[in-house]
């Protein structure tokens, strides 16, 4: 009955024979009873948006310093309400006020958000922040210590008079790029983590684990008592509130940006997150914040981040202490007795403790060094020999210290009257201690000394690789080309001695044919961040898509020919004209010079009447039916928005024959004529003989019935269609296909015939 995650894309079961029926509801309750009850997302109006439904507002009005913040509230006037700042005077009849920002409450026996975590960090390479992220890069602290991580570069954004960066619009550029890699969604919680701050995940992981969140929620962690409770040197958002600010927060930006220009990101992250309906908690030990809060050593053991340390060395040496006072503090859940007992028996001396201490630096510095060491084995097999001797040497001695403690840990249970005995053992042990500690520090050297000379070799050998790949890279050059895939030719594996091949993105995809004499071309995916290299290049488009990313590299020599050879690739994108928007009768196409409205038809639809956009006056135009109004200028700027493509030209691409096709079924509807079949019938028909939509690349049935709209029926169905239109967009898989077709059950289809008239359309590809 344990329950490890709630989620749609899960169903789980429970079976038994009948005698076991009971005993099975019995656990199905004790499952359900686990289940987070997740509150629903509450919708508030803007400013300027009609608060009439939702009766609360989004908006605040703050001071030059953001510390006071008053809300809006939402004021009805006749026929309208609407949301404005909070007065003394009256605006009108308020129906509603600010927002209700939900607080989550720690949960008890259910299931429970996990504590993995995805970290970024934004950087300005050219400012300080890049020496701070190159001393965490070289040190593999701070967010390199997550499940997962990644790095953002920032720009240089301006400050206000409080020193606070100008940088809200910024931040929801870099927000973007995560939604695009999608990293987050594999983890519990995103954290941003500011370079200057020093940061600790792991202590922030007992933090989480002890906020005991309700699995699915949509939080972030209130991390201050300071103005609006939520600094951006470590932000922490649950992974169901990144969902919903990817969702919604994209109506955040007009009105929080124009209402705050001067804002920082951590104020219009957190002012966004409540906008859309997110909820928090609270945990004030997460950051201690020297700007705001007192200054001093970072000492505390529990505190997940210090911050600001705009200095490497000030940087270093916070961590430092803070890690010592990590070391010294007992984790939550623990005692102090309990500490006591996890260490050496005291009689064993302190010289036998501190060479317990040693023995596990050196064991951490060889675990530490051995995978380097594997990589530098060629280049020095007399150091890896050393400090091969020297982990047995340790294991040896500490083997020895073991032996020790436990004779002297049978000496404790000796009785009072052995006093004597127990005082001998102990100068023995301590003895024993000082030699096996000069060892234990002899040893110690010498695998630290092997270590730093073996990662010495290897990273010489890995400069002189890089040298040596930066020559090559001088003799070639390549060309992108930006949305578009080639087609594959050979492939080619890229691989160098050391240093491993970065791929993650375009442009070091690009880079790293660049310096490699064999590769000719590249593809990038940026839905699947992967990289192919080819030895041979090719001027064979498959596709054009922002989705993709393509190379053709070359020596020098080779520069005009793959000029040539880009000009023909792009000669065979297609021209696809961008959406036209077109307006509706009452709205102003003045601009737009078309309407949106669909013609007006007769009974048997032989005749129509059809929208014009006719100019009133120089500011305002209208699609009215018949005539212009007789007060109107009357001229026609336009009419129904509607236009036909022409044929591919040869050479250019066309859009493929994959088809997926679908059929609107109501299986429980008797047919409409007693002579008829069922649709039912019909479908089943299909299904058995494996005709029609069967036999297209991929196919669906959707259930007609309760869609609402229209008799029920496959007839009188504009609503009910609406809503099968929905079904399939819900079911995604004609992403994959070039067409989709919507075939009725009583029509004969066959998808080969129609694939033979797409492709003599010549559709350009991407219409």
């Amino acid at each position: 009955t344990q329950v490890s995650e709630w989620h749609d894309e899960y169903n789980s079961s429970f079976c038994g024979d009948e005698k076991q029926k009971t005993h099975l509801m019995k656990m199905l309750k004790e499952v359900y009873a686990q289940k987070p009850n997740i509150p629903p997302v509450v919708e508030c109006s803007w400013a300027g948006d009609d608060c009439a439904k939702t009766k609360c507002c989004n908006d605040v009005a703050c001071t030059w310093d953001f510390k006071t913040c008053k809300t809006y509230s939402c004021y009805q006037n006749e026929g309208s309400a609407q949301c404005m700042e909070t007065a003394g005077w009256n605006k009108g009849t308020v129906i509603g006020g600010a927002r209700a920002v939900r607080e989550v409450a720690a949960s008890k026996g259910v299931t429970r958000q996990g504590t993995s975590l995805f970290c970024f960090m934004v950087v300005n390479w050219k400012s300080a922040e890049g020496a701070l992220a190159d001393n965490i890069k070289e040190k593999k602290l701070g967010i390199y210590q997550c499940d997962a991580h990644t790095i953002l570069s920032g720009w240089e954004t301006p400050k206000t008079t409080w020193a606070t960066y100008i940088n809200a619009d910024a931040f929801v550029k870099q927000w973007q790029q995560l939604k695009n890699n999608e990293l987050y969604l594999q983890h519990d919680w995103t954290v941003k983590a500011d370079a200057d701050t020093v940061f600790f995940p792991s202590i922030l992981k007992m933090h989480l684990a002890a906020l005991k969140t309700p699995q699915g929620s949509r939080v972030y962690i209130k991390n201050t008592d300071d103005k609006f409770q939520f600094k951006g040197a470590l932000e922490v958002i649950s992974r169901g509130a990144v969902q919903l600010y990817f969702e919604k927060g994209g109506a955040c930006a007009g009105p929080l940006l124009k209402a705050f220009p001067k804002a920082g990101e951590d104020f219009y992250m957190k002012s966004c997150l409540d906008a859309i309906g997110a909820d928090s908690q609270e945990d004030l030990k997460i950051l201690r914040d020297t700007k705001t809060g007192p200054p001093g050593p970072c000492s505390d053991g529990w505190v997940a981040a210090y911050h600001f340390y705009r200095d490497a060395n000030a940087w270093n040496t916070c961590h430092g202490e803070a890690t010592k006072a990590q070391a010294a503090a007992p984790k939550p859940g623990t005692s102090d007795s309990a500490v006591a007992d996890a260490t050496l028996p005291l009689v064993t001396g302190a010289e036998s403790q501190q060479v317990a201490t040693y023995i596990d630096k050196a064991k951490g510095l060889v675990a530490k060094a051995k995978p380097d060491l594997d990589i530098a084995n060629s280049l020095n097999k007399t150091g890896w020999k050393k400090v091969v001797d020297a982990h047995a040497n340790l294991k040896a001695a500490e083997k020895q210290l073991t032996k020790r403690v436990d004779d002297l840990s049978d000496v404790r249970d000796l009785e009072q009257g052995a006093a004597k005995k127990i005082m001998d053992a102990k100068t023995a042990a301590s003895s024993q201690g000082m030699k096996q500690l000069q060892l234990a520090e002899s040893q110690l050297a010498k695998a630290e000394t092997d270590q730093d000379q073996s990662e010495s070799d290897r990273q010489a050998a890995i400069d002189a690789e890089e040298q040596a790949l930066t020559g090559i890279g001088s003799q070639r050059t390549c060309f992108d080309l930006p949305g578009t895939r080639l087609s594959d030719t050979k492939p080619l594996t890229v691989k160098t001695l050391l240093a491993p091949v970065e791929t993650h993105s375009a442009e070091s995809c690009r880079e790293a044919c660049h310096k490699n004499e064999e590769c000719k071309q590249t593809v990038y995916s940026v839905e699947k961040r992967a990289c192919y290299f080819f030895s041979e290049p090719t001027e064979t488009p498959v596709l054009f898509n922002d989705k993709f990313n393509s190379t053709l590299c070359g020596s020098l020599a080779e520069k005009d020919s793959l000029v040539a050879m880009l000009k023909k690739v792009f000669k065979a994108k297609p021209w696809v004209p961008p959406v036209r928007q077109c307006s509706w009768a009452g709205e102003n196409c003045i601009d737009t010079k078309c309407c949106s409205n669909v013609p007006v038809p007769n009974w048997r639809f032989t005749e129509f009447e059809w929208y014009t956009c006719y100019k009133r006056d120089e500011n305002f135009a209208g699609c009215h039916l018949g005539p212009a109004p007789g007060n109107w200028d009357g001229t026609k700027l336009g009419g129904m928005g509607t236009r036909e493509v022409p044929k591919a030209p040869e050479g250019v691409l066309v859009q493929g024959t994959s088809l997926f096709c679908f059929a609107v079924v109501m299986w429980n509807n008797p047919p409409k004529e007693a002579f008829w079949s069922s649709e039912a019938e019909l479908a089943n028909n299909i299904k058995t003989t494996g005709r029609s939509i069967y036999q297209c690349d991929d196919h669906a049935f959707f259930e007609g019935s309760g869609l609402g709209g229209g008799d029920s029926s496959s007839i009188n169905n504009i609503d009910s269609f609406i809503g099968a239109w929905n079904k399939v967009r819900d079911d995604g898989r004609y992403l994959k296909h070039d067409w989709t077709v919507k075939v009725d059950c009583d029509a004969v289809f066959f998808p080969d015939r129609l694939k033979r008239h797409l492709w003599d359309l010549r559709t350009p590809q991407g219409s």
